[in-house]
């Protein structure tokens, strides 16, 4: 989280490729992904994602929204911004970013064009994940997405616990650290497993504190 790419090349050159990949596989492993799009339509990318193999549940509107942006004033950008920090995604795609550039009036070939259009759609979503720390355990929600799909995925047995805390019909994220006290101690208690020095046993109540 934090981290902004750019992939640049002529039209045709596989760049929506290589953004629906990355967002096939934070999908198949539960993260979600916000994709802001100027070029195709919610179909054709549902198309595509699905032909990576990404399972029509994994790609549903709390996983994976697709947006599709007019010219961006203040109330929009405010919205988009909204909808990205109640979302939490793993990954942000803006797709066609000539035409979005274009719809603002904007040219990419003016380095200070480019630079006003990253500083109104680019540059907030490099904070997300940057706080508040929810729950009694205090984690930040980038701890949590780091967690949940990249750290979780490799030790099957311990996800498959942890996926028992999370309740009926709710989709798993930090959010869910908030009221559930049980759930928020599990991934506080993942989150150390990878530090080499050993966890206080289940009796050390001055080590747990």
């Amino acid at each position: 989280p934090g981290w902004l790419t750019a992939f640049t090349a002529e039209p045709a050159n596989g760049k929506t490729m290589v953004a629906l990949v990355a967002a096939a596989q934070l999908l198949e492993k539960g993260g979600r992904v916000l994709y802001i799009d100027y070029e195709g339509n919610r179909r054709i990318v549902g198309d595509r994602l699905r032909a990576l193999g990404v399972k029509p549940d994994q790609a549903g509107i709390d996983q994976c929204p697709y947006v599709r942006p007019g010219f961006i004033v203040p109330g929009e950008r405010a919205a988009l911004s909204d909808l990205a920090r109640r979302l939490t995604p793993a990954l942000v795609v803006i797709d066609g970013v000539a035409k979005s550039l274009a719809r603002q009036g904007l040219s990419e070939d003016k380095a200070p064009d480019v630079l006003a259009w990253m500083e109104l759609l680019c540059w907030p979503f490099t904070e997300l994940g940057a706080g508040p720390a929810i729950g009694l355990w205090q984690m930040e929600p980038a701890t949590f997405q780091y967690l949940w799909v990249e750290y979780l995925p490799r030790h099957a047995d311990l996800f498959g616990r942890v996926t028992m805390l999370v309740p009926a019909g709710r989709v798993p994220c930090a959010d869910l650290m908030q009221n559930n006290d049980l759930f928020a101690c599990a991934m506080a208690r993942i989150r150390y497993r990878p530090a080499k020095p050993a966890l206080p046993g289940v009796g050390d109540l001055a080590g747990q504190a």
